[in-house]
This record gives structure tokens, sequence and C-alpha cells, in this order.
């Protein structure tokens, strides 16, 4: 997949967004000028077809790749509809709306894949304030450490939400080799467009009603 091919899945699912068709908050992707796409994309290229890809809540670009590598179906585009964006899975992708709340499991899959001579790859990817919290630095000693089959990738968009590292007063520090970081200026807020359509209304369960 190319990145403008990526880009315009993006479009896409920000067009559902603007015309008030998504059922739940979303975390759209996309840089500026399109250097983030190209990198995410060549990164992706690299990546061993049973490799493990871990990710926070904004990651239709990585189920978008992954599908697209193992060719499993596209459905990004109904996950997204149904309100399902910050909670999609598939074979050897998971994904979770915590901060950090992946990193010590992408280290217990790296260190499984160890002990059993495997030759998979774990990928993890979280923002730079899933970088500020101890679970991450938990599981990068681990995997340093123990030199597991893991990298951690810090998509560094210079925000935690809504605050900048300069508000949080925090600096890049120098993590061991299982740690790469790739820094992007987004192309859409935290959350969301710049357009605050309603949310689609959702029926309400039966119990409700009553």
């Amino acid at each position: 997949m190319t990145p403008e091919q990526l880009i315009a899945a993006e479009d896409r699912l920000v067009k559902l967004w603007n015309d008030g068709e998504v059922n739940s908050l979303t975390h759209f992707s996309g840089s500026v000028d399109g250097r983030y796409e190209e990198w995410l994309c060549k990164l992706f290229s690299t990546m061993g077809p049973n490799d493990w890809v871990l990710c926070s809540h904004r990651a239709h670009y990585h189920k978008i790749l992954h599908d697209d590598k193992n060719g499993a179906d596209f459905n990004v585009l109904a996950d997204v509809k149904a309100g399902r964006s910050m909670f999609m899975y598939g074979p050897r992708f998971i994904q979770s709306a915590i901060v950090a709340g992946l990193c010590g499991v992408a280290a217990g899959i790296a260190m499984s894949i160890k002990k059993r001579g495997g030759n998979e790859h774990v990928w993890h990817f979280g923002g730079d304030g899933c970088e500020d919290q101890g679970a991450f630095y938990e599981a990068v000693r681990l995997v340093d450490g123990h030199n597991l089959p893991c990298t951690f990738i810090i998509e560094d968009n210079h925000r935690q939400c809504g605050v900048s590292k300069t508000e949080r007063k925090v600096r890049n520090i120098a993590w061991p080799d299982c740690v790469v970081r790739h820094c992007y200026e987004p192309k859409y807020p935290h959350a969301g467009t710049d357009v605050r359509p309603n949310l689609k209304s959702q029926e309400p369960p039966d119990w409700l009603r009553k």
C-alpha cells in the first residue's frame, strides 16, 4: 500500500465523522506533510508475515497496513462506523485505548517468542504520552535486559491529549535500541476534526426504555 492510498483511506473515515455517521469519539491518523505516512509504509514493508502489531487509541493506519500486508479483509471502515475506532482486533493485531496499556503485553509476547525459539517480532506503537508512563519504562527495561524480539515505536506528535511536551515540561531521553522515535506534526486535533458534528444516536437497550 502506498502513502497516498493510506491517506485516501483515512480521508474516507474523516468524511464519515464530518457527516455525523460515527457513533463515538474517534482519533484520526495523519501528518500535515505526508512524511509520517511514507515512514510508516516503509516500516510495515520490513515486517515479517507473522509479526505482532500492538497499538494505542490512534491506530487506523496500523490496522489498514497490517490487514493489507496479511491479506485480511479491510474492516476499519466498518469498525469506525460502529464506534470501534479504539477497539480493533485481528490475527496478531491488538489495540487498547488505555495509555501504555499494551506495553507489558508486548514484552510478554516477545518473551514467549524467545522461549519457544520463534522468529516473529513484536511492534508496539504508542505516542509520546505513552512514553511518560511507568508501564512503558518497565516493559522497555524487560525487553532490553532480556534481548527480546520487540520494538517500541514512539510516534511523537508533541502532545498528550491536548497538552504539549513543552507544557508538560518533558524532553526526549536516551532510550535503549529497542525504542525508536518518529516525530511528526499531526494533521488533526487529538480527537475528531475541526468539525464537531453530533455523534450518531444509537438505540438504547430495552431495559432503559421501560
